[in-house]
């Protein structure tokens, strides 16, 4: 029985890799503003309102880094 060859790992791509983690800091920013707008919820602190506009820039942030990542995942096939 022939040895099998062993198998090389496949080369990350240093591009792919920043851009997975701009994208999982980016959904760590929302997911921790809306901890925060429901601690404050549950705190039972007024002004929850406050939280709206940091949650809308977080999410524009997310959505923005989810576009690079996809877009490059399907330009350079890795």
């Amino acid at each position: 029985m022939a040895a099998r060859p062993a198998v090389a790992k496949a080369n990350i791509c240093r591009e792919k890799a920043e851009l997975a983690d701009a994208l999982t800091a980016a959904i760590h920013d929302v997911l921790e503003l809306q901890s925060q707008q429901l601690a404050s919820l549950a705190g039972g602190t007024s002004g929850l309102d406050r939280f709206d506009l940091a949650i809308t820039r977080a999410r524009h942030k997310r959505d923005r880094a989810k576009q690079l990542y996809v877009l490059h995942v399907r330009t350079h096939g890795c």
